[in-house]
């Protein structure tokens, strides 16, 4: 694409919107060719002995396959790689109680909207009535205020993490048969866990440990973090035949500055953007799929690496910089880079300042055909059949590599799910 201007890279994408909502899905696809056949014995209901102890499946940007264990990921990664973590922090949000009438009550917190307010699941005999009273763990009340779609809006006595944590259980996943207990208080949060809000774990990110990311410190791997509260609806499969008529559920997300600048630093290096868990690839593609400049920014970078690969292997000793779209960098520019190239597209020298946060609600829902802006390779455990998340894979390397991956992994007994054994994927460049 020679001559492409930033202006036009910029104008070719829709305008910034408050909430990213789903995109476009192949007409062809059905429910039915995200399915597959999977064991019981497979689905993993308590963790490896140590976090890094479980299995790691490589597929490669070919579809080749390797059997490695989680350590072996540092052979995997480069000096320059940027690995993005979600950093969300699963609350205790399951409470049980009753109703004035007596009837019991399961309460599953979905999001907390305010300090003393929240929108729950509420399982019962009879659904609760707007204004009627629960009383919950024998300790306080909740009354319920209204509906907002499936969800109730819950305004409780006291601030809503407080009581969670005092009082609440763990949210583990449905297939997860037994009651939660420390361990699991313990397991099913990720080492670097700061921003409560999770009903349940970005589960990629269950196999860290320390010790594993100061391994990664010392071979010049680097870390940002993106914020993304994951809800109920992640374990839920997609319920229609037609994929067109899924509506994603919303979760809130957030790319800081810092993030935004680690990316702009690890392409400038010819480094990778390694998302960590799809909750990561999301909160990445919702930010360049609802902020044109920054996916611009994206496409931009890549077309000036293609063209101008060559040349930089040739004559090293000019030192020539990837173009840095200053909008998103801390310190601005004293003037444009001399790219190796000159048809390749440049970022305006106008350009300059410090970018917000990037933040909303996203309902992006990645289907085969997508266009990954930001992500050039992920970690992620094996997802259920038919749902989102098994989408998103497919979309990543290919339906049929995905579907042969599943199928070896089962044939190798890896372990699934949240409590499972992961997958480093690398991006299939031909789709």
């Amino acid at each position: 694409m020679p001559g492409l201007s930033w202006l036009a890279l910029r104008n070719q994408l829709k305008p910034p919107q408050t909430t990213t909502d789903s995109t476009d899905v192949t007409p062809s696809l059905t429910v039915a060719d995200f399915d597959y056949a999977l064991p019981p014995e497979l689905i993993a209901q308590t963790p490896a002995p140590t976090r890094t102890a479980s299995r790691l499946l490589h597929v490669d940007e070919t579809g080749q396959r390797r059997d490695r264990q989680f350590p072996e990921l540092l052979r995997l990664l480069r000096p320059n790689d940027l690995l993005v973590f979600n950093d969300t922090r699963v609350i205790k949000a399951r409470l049980f109680g009753q109703k004035t009438t007596g009837g019991k009550v399961e309460v599953l917190i979905e999001r907390v909207t305010g300090l003393h307010t929240a929108l729950a699941h509420i399982r019962s005999s009879k659904s609760p009535t707007a204004s009627s009273v629960l009383r919950l763990a024998e300790a306080f009340n909740a009354q319920v205020l209204g509906r907002e779609n499936d969800l109730f809006i819950l305004e409780f006595e006291r601030p809503v993490l407080d009581l969670l944590e005092q009082f609440g259980a763990t949210p583990l996943p449905p297939y997860i048969t037994h009651q939660p207990d420390d361990a699991d208080d313990d397991r099913y949060q990720t080492i670097y866990a700061r921003e409560p809000g999770a009903v349940a774990a970005p589960t990629a990110g269950l196999h860290f440990d320390q010790a594993l990311f100061e391994q990664l410190d010392a071979a010049g791997i680097k870390r940002a973090f993106v914020t993304l509260h994951v809800g109920a609806g992640t374990f839920q499969p997609v319920r229609v035949n037609n994929l067109a008529e899924h509506i994603m559920h919303a979760e809130r997300y957030t790319v800081p500055p810092e993030t935004l600048e680690a990316i702009a630093r690890a392409r400038s290096l010819g480094g990778r953007v390694i998302a960590v868990g799809t909750t990561s690839v999301r909160s990445l593609e919702s930010a360049a799929k609802d902020y044109p400049q920054l996916a611009a920014q994206y496409l931009a970078r890549t077309l000036f690496a293609k063209n101008t690969s060559s040349a930089q292997h040739a004559s090293s000793a000019q030192n020539t910089a990837l173009p840095t779209n200053s909008s998103i960098t801390s310190t601005s520019t004293s003037g444009q880079p001399t790219a190796l190239n000159s048809s390749a597209p440049q970022a305006p020298a106008e350009q300059k300042g410090t970018v917000a946060a990037q933040t909303g609600d996203t309902r992006l829902f990645i289907t085969p055909g997508f266009d990954y802006q930001v992500v050039d390779a992920m970690i992620t455990n094996f997802h259920l059949p038919q749902s989102t998340l098994l989408m998103l894979v497919a979309a990543f390397i290919g339906l049929d590599q995905m579907r042969h991956a599943y199928q070896y992994a089962i044939d190798q007994r890896y372990r699934f799910f949240s409590y499972g054994d992961a997958m480093f994927l690398e991006r299939n460049p031909n789709l």
